[in-house]
């Protein structure tokens, strides 16, 4: 249609030049009503008349409603249910954006990992602790004729003896790293587990020597 009305233009054109009295004549009248129709043919319409496409959200609202609607009266019990869960629902935070809610649960998710791994870590440090045990020679009992023990004892560098154990618990001597390190797996054990290194380092030295000497069989 557009190259009809090029081509009736054209034509137009060509005949107020060769006729000078082309726009008294009917034809002028016929070929101008003519182009102004096929020109109204090809005009946009007007934006009330363009047809407006629904969200996708309201059409989904919607079907939910006539489905609400079927619910209610055909079970009744489905439909008190979902009216009951709707409610609850409205009385909460709702994420209007999957994404932010989707980008909570990855949160959580996080701080759940997190906290794994702090486990995970403890549990390590237990199980280094019982084997720092399992590998350590016993105390042995204090007595006189054991006199010569306790001085090897002594000069163990990694399992303080009964003296130092005194000392400490007294607040008169204090822990080599390694002394306290094995005062720490050996309260590990006699407490079932039930404290971490860290708890039972907080207490302090005198209080770790104490659980020690507590354990120890009765000279």
């Amino acid at each position: 249609m557009k190259d009809i009305r090029n081509l009736l233009l054209d034509c137009r054109t060509a005949l107020r030049r060769i006729d000078k009295n082309f726009e008294d004549s009917p034809l002028a009248d016929r070929l101008g009503e003519a182009i102004i129709g096929i020109s109204r043919e090809h005009e946009p319409p007007p934006p009330s008349e363009v047809p407006q496409a629904r969200p996708h959200a309201q059409r989904i609202a919607y079907a939910w409603q006539a489905a609400a609607r079927e619910l209610r009266a055909t079970h009744p019990e489905v439909h008190a249910l979902l009216s009951k869960r709707v409610m609850e629902r409205l009385g909460e935070e709702v994420l209007d954006d999957a994404e932010d809610e989707i980008e909570t649960l990855r949160g959580h998710l996080r701080l759940r990992e997190a906290a794994n791994a702090k486990l995970s870590q403890e549990l390590a440090a237990a199980k280094a602790a019982v084997a720092a045990v399992a590998a350590a020679p016993p105390l042995a009992p204090a007595s006189t004729a054991g006199g010569a023990a306790a001085a090897v004892q002594e000069e163990d560098p990694h399992v303080p003896s009964q003296a130092l154990l005194h000392s400490v618990a007294a607040g008169v001597a204090t822990f080599t790293e390694n002394h306290r390190d094995w005062c720490l797996a050996e309260a590990m054990v006699l407490t079932g587990f039930e404290l971490t290194p860290v708890q039972l380092a907080a207490e302090g030295d005198a209080a770790l020597a104490a659980r020690v000497l507590a354990g120890m069989p009765a000279a």
